[in-house]
């Protein structure tokens, strides 16, 4: 059977559509494999830093507020009191994703941020899982993400549901409230919190709002009084999972005041006064070394050694153990047939040798990629040779595609912080996700519904034509019988 046009680009279009769903797409979904009970053991001359750790996860709120005494002048002086320690997180800032890398070490893949807030996690190698296999009490309060991220029944949730995105202090208020109630009760040794507020405040008013600065103060004085009553013996952290932009923007690619976070500590195994930077997924190093807590292979995790209160030869020893984690982890990464370093060993520290991103790089991948490509195009072949004018229609949609291809790249890529007319490029960003789609099926139809209308017209008029012809041949019958009728006569 030979194929039409048509039935032939509509085959090569199904090719395209299933050749990446059945081999790419379930990768993309599940993300790549990382290792499974897998870990290195802490140093035998290691012992634990800390009695005890709160971390308070701070929504939203970027390294340049908590650094302004105007808004927060307690967390703005911290270096009175501890470290602080400048974290980069991801490009993809949204709570889940973050929040995956900073409790796990393990890197964010697209599906994280898909499901964002619903994020799952089916791993067991992490600081609270291996805390609380070590016999500590972990226990989680306020935003309900980190039930799904430690779902086991050995934790503890006490999960604190707003009411609504208008709820600035509300949940954070009794979110507190429980964190006071776990300090005095001494039943948990390393508990988290997760204030909300802080997000919904900078989307509502943006960051120069006066009440938005004003809900920074209360927060402020809220967290001082909390760092004061803590116990003698444990260590405090406070960190934001993601920033934000000063009108309230954050999402993927949204630039440095989203990326950037501050990581505040103080108390156990903290050395006061200093400072460092380190990566989001760095922090899920932190509860492993104040615990002296196996390390995990599977954490893409750097020890931030400048912020801790131990000597030099303890800093070497922990640092040629968690290289010894890095090497296993790249020797992994290689028997799996992902993105890895070569020529590593456990001689010599490289830390600027490991790969920034380990997601697997299969060339059936790139096979398919260019093979659905090109279906793509030889489809469009197909329906469009034999129509007037194709040359020149081909060569327009060529630039157009060139045009939207180098706008996406300077706007997600170049122009983070771009505004124009008071307009800040995030906007353009998302409108380019959705404008270009609804421009070409808007087109699509004005096609479709012209081609209707020229197939109307030629139908009528061959109906036309052949009413015409009909009227004909019966006027020459007519005039035959007449005729006839006469020459009978």
């Amino acid at each position: 059977m030979r194929l039409t046009n048509s039935g032939g680009a509509v085959l090569l279009l199904l090719v395209a559509i299933l050749l990446p769903a059945l081999t790419s797409l379930p990768l993309l979904f599940s993300g790549p494999e990382v290792p499974q009970g897998l870990s290195i053991a802490p140093p035998e001359e290691h012992e634990p830093l800390t009695d005890g750790m709160l971390i308070i996860i701070l929504d939203g709120l970027p390294a340049y507020v908590m650094e302004d005494p105007e808004y927060m002048p307690f967390l703005a002086s911290w270096l009175d009191v501890g470290a602080r320690v400048r974290m980069q997180t991801g490009e993809m800032t949204l709570t889940g994703p973050c929040l995956k890398e900073f409790s796990t070490g393990i890197e964010a893949t697209p599906i994280d941020a898909v499901r964002n807030w619903e994020i799952e996690y089916d791993g067991v190698d992490d600081p609270f899982h291996y805390a609380e296999a070590a016999g500590y009490e972990v226990a989680f309060t306020g935003f309900y993400v980190w039930t799904n991220l430690f779902s086991g029944s050995q934790f503890n949730h006490t999960t604190i549901y707003d009411d609504g995105f208008s709820d600035v202090y509300n949940a954070d208020n009794r979110t507190l409230d429980v964190v006071h109630e776990w300090i005095d009760s001494k039943e948990y040794q390393l508990m988290l919190a997760h204030l909300g507020g802080t997000d919904h405040a900078g989307h509502i008013w943006g960051i120069p709002s006066p009440l938005y600065k004003e809900k920074m103060n209360v927060l402020d004085a809220q967290l001082r009084d909390i760092y004061f009553r803590l116990p003698t013996g444990w260590t405090l952290a406070i960190a934001a999972d993601h920033g934000m932009t000063p009108l309230g923007g954050h999402a993927i690619n949204t630039g440095e005041d989203a990326m950037n976070v501050d990581l505040l500590l103080a108390g156990a195994g903290i050395q006061q006064g200093s400072s460092s930077e380190m990566r989001q997924r760095d922090f899920a190093s932190l509860p492993l070394v104040l615990f002296d807590l196996p390390f995990p292979i599977s954490a893409e995790s750097k020890i931030p050694l400048d912020v801790l209160s131990v000597d030099v030869e303890t800093k070497a020893i922990l640092e040629a153990w968690n290289w010894e984690a890095a090497t296993a982890r790249q020797d992994w990464l290689a028997e799996h047939e992902m993105i890895y370093a070569k020529g590593l060993d456990n001689s010599k520290i490289e830390w600027g040798e490991l790969p920034e991103n380990s997601f697997t790089n299969r060339s059936l991948d790139h096979t398919i990629a260019f093979v659905a490509t090109g279906c793509i195009v030889a489809a469009a072949w197909l329906l469009v040779r034999r129509t007037a004018g194709w040359r020149s229609n081909l060569k327009l949609s060529l630039a157009a595609l060139g045009l939207v291809y180098a706008a996406i790249h300077l706007l997600y890529f170049q122009l983070h912080e771009l505004q124009l007319f008071g307009i800040e490029s995030m906007w353009v960003r998302k409108a380019m996700g959705i404008f270009p789609p609804i421009i070409v099926v808007f087109y699509a139809l004005l096609v479709l519904l012209r081609r209707g209308r020229v197939l109307l017209d030629v139908e009528s008029q061959q109906e036309a034509r052949a009413a015409e012809n009909s009227a004909g041949d019966g006027t020459a019958a007519d005039c035959g019988v007449s005729v006839s009728v006469g020459s009978g006569v």
